[in-house]
């Protein structure tokens, strides 16, 4: 499958996570254990446009099981926080205070095993 990005307003999404029967309307989120069925969200207007590397890893991450209790409780700002400081984690030498703000968050999206 390949994955498709569209930009809306200046901010970029993927849509690459709707539901294979096409009766679920993509707004619908279905917790499962397999993957979340709904259109990955927008990138949070109140960060920083991601750079190329943070869309991949949103998208990645909208994959997961968890996507669905996220979308329901809104929790797209800690996913972003998590992806860009995932991101200077892997670039630079992360300070103690990323590190625990890395388990931090999580831990909060139950990311944690």
């Amino acid at each position: 499958m390949t994955e498709k990005r569209a930009v809306h307003a200046g901010r970029a999404f993927s849509v690459q996570a709707e539901h294979p029967d096409p009766a679920v309307p993509a707004t619908l989120a279905v917790q499962s254990h397999v993957a979340f069925y709904g259109a990955t969200p927008a990138w949070p207007t109140a960060m920083i446009e991601p750079c190329e590397s943070e869309l991949a890893r949103w998208s990645e991450l909208w994959r997961y099981g968890q996507a669905a209790v996220w979308a329901r409780t809104q929790r797209e700002q800690s996913v972003a926080s998590l992806v860009r400081l995932e991101q200077r984690c892997s670039h630079r030498r992360p300070s103690a205070w990323a590190i625990a703000e890395l388990g931090r968050l999580r831990d909060e999206l139950g990311l944690v095993n």
